[in-house]
C-alpha cells in the first residue's frame, strides 16, 4: 500500500525537476531572441508611418480594399507591407515605414 502511494508523488517530483531544468535551458536560449524582439520593437516604435497611414497609402494605390497589414523584416530592414483585395485581385504593397511611400506593387502570392 505504501508504494502505491509514494510511487506517483516521486513521478511528480521527478518530472518537476525535470521541467525546471528544461525550462532553465529554455529561458537562457530565449533571452537572445528577447533581445531581438525589444531591438524589434523600438525600431517598429521609432517609424514615422503608422499602420493606418500606411493602408490608407496602398488603398489609394491600388483602388482596393485591405485585407492583411503588419510589420515585415527584409534583408534586415523593417518595412511596412499590406495586402489588398479589388474584386478577385490581391496585390501586396510595400510602404516605406520613414516616408509613408509606396515602394512596391506586385501581385499577392497565393496562400
Amino acid at each position: 500500500m505504501f508504494r502505491s502511494k509514494f510511487t506517483p508523488y516521486a513521478l511528480a517530483a521527478a518530472v518537476l525537476l525535470g521541467a525546471a531544468g528544461a525550462g532553465t535551458v529554455a529561458l537562457a536560449e530565449g533571452r537572445g531572441r528577447d533581445r531581438d524582439t525589444a531591438a524589434e520593437m523600438q525600431a517598429v516604435a521609432a517609424m514615422r508611418t503608422t499602420l493606418p497611414q500606411a493602408i490608407a497609402a496602398a488603398e489609394q494605390a491600388t483602388g482596393g480594399r485591405a485585407i492583411e497589414a503588419g510589420v515585415d523584416n527584409e534583408n534586415g530592414r523593417l518595412i511596412l507591407k499590406v495586402e489588398t483585395q479589388k474584386g478577385t485581385e490581391r496585390q501586396d504593397v510595400t510602404i516605406d515605414p520613414d516616408t509613408g511611400a509606396v515602394l512596391q506593387v506586385s501581385a499577392a502570392d497565393e496562400d
